[in-house]
C-alpha cells in the first residue's frame, strides 16, 4: 500500500512523535510505501521513508497549522494514496491517531468565552471538527476511553468511528524490574540514602505536563520532608 502520514512537526523525544516513528517503521517493515508530510523535521530519517517538508507559513502556530492543512490538501490531490494517516488534526484524513486532548473542551474549561472569538480558536476548532464532526468519515484511533467520551460530548462523533487502542505498557516487564536488588543498585548509583524520597518526571512539553507545579509542590513540603526528598 502507498501511505501518506502527516504531522505538524517531528522531533525525536515527544510521545506522539515516538509513536509516529514506530508505526511508520512497522509499515515500512511490512513492505508498505510511506510518504511523510511535515513542516519541520529534527533528527535522523528512517531508511526507506520519504519525507516532504511543507515549510511553515505564518507568524503564529495556528496560522502555520492552517497553511499546512491547505498545502497538504493540495499535495494529496496530486497523488493517489491508499490511506492518509494523521497524527495532528487536519481535514482529509482516513485515519487519525488521537494523541491530543479535545481542544474545544479544554478551552471551555480553562479560558473565558472571549477565547472563542479569536482566530486561533476558529482555526484549531475547525481543524478538530474536520476530524471529529459527525459529517467526517475519519476513523479514529483513541488511547483513552475518557477522552473518547469528551470528544463525543463535543461533536456527537458516531461510536463506530472509534477504535480503542490503550497504551502498550507491559506491566509484567515493569514489575520484573521492581526487585529489592535493583532498587538498592539504583539508589546507590544516585547517592540516595535508604530513607530518601526520590521523585522523577519524564516527558516533553514541561508546562503541559505540570513540571512547574511539581517543583512548586516539592518546594512547599515541610522542611524535614523536603530535606530528605
Amino acid at each position: 500500500m502507498k501511505l501518506a502520514i502527516c504531522l505538524f512537526n517531528y522531533f525525536p523525544f515527544g510521545g506522539l512523535e515516538r509513536n509516529f516513528i514506530k508505526i511508520s517503521r512497522e509499515c515500512l517493515d511490512r513492505g508498505h510505501e510511506v510518504d511523510v508530510f511535515t513542516m519541520r523535521w529534527e533528527g535522523e530519517k528512517p531508511e526507506g521513508m520519504s519525507v516532504t517538508l511543507l515549510g511553515p507559513r505564518g507568524m503564529s502556530n495556528h496560522r502555520q497549522a492552517a497553511a499546512f492543512a491547505a498545502d497538504l490538501a493540495a499535495r494529496l490531490d496530486r497523488q493517489a494514496y491508499d490511506l492518509v494517516l494523521g497524527f495532528n488534526r487536519v481535514p482529509g484524513l482516513d485515519l487519525y491517531y488521537a494523541a491530543d486532548v479535545c481542544y474545544t473542551a479544554r478551552i471551555r474549561r480553562q479560558r473565558s468565552f472571549l477565547a472563542k472569538l479569536t482566530g486561533r480558536y476558529r482555526i484549531f476548532a475547525g481543524l478538530e471538527r474536520a476530524v471529529f464532526g459527525p459529517e467526517s468519515r475519519t476513523v479514529i484511533i483513541m488511547l483513552s476511553e475518557k477522552e473518547k467520551e469528551i470528544y463525543q460530548a463535543e461533536y456527537h462523533t458516531p461510536d463506530q468511528r472509534f477504535h480503542m487502542v490503550p497504551p502498550g505498557v507491559n506491566k509484567k516487564s515493569i514489575r520484573s524490574c521492581l526487585t529489592p536488588e535493583n532498587r538498592g543498585k539504583i539508589r546507590t548509583r544516585l547517592g540516595l540514602a535508604a530513607d530518601d524520597n526520590f521523585l522523577l518526571m519524564i516527558g516533553s512539553h514541561f508546562h503541559t505536563k505540570g513540571v512547574d507545579r511539581a517543583i512548586e509542590a516539592l518546594a512547599a513540603l515541610p522542611p524535614v520532608l523536603r530535606k530528605a526528598t
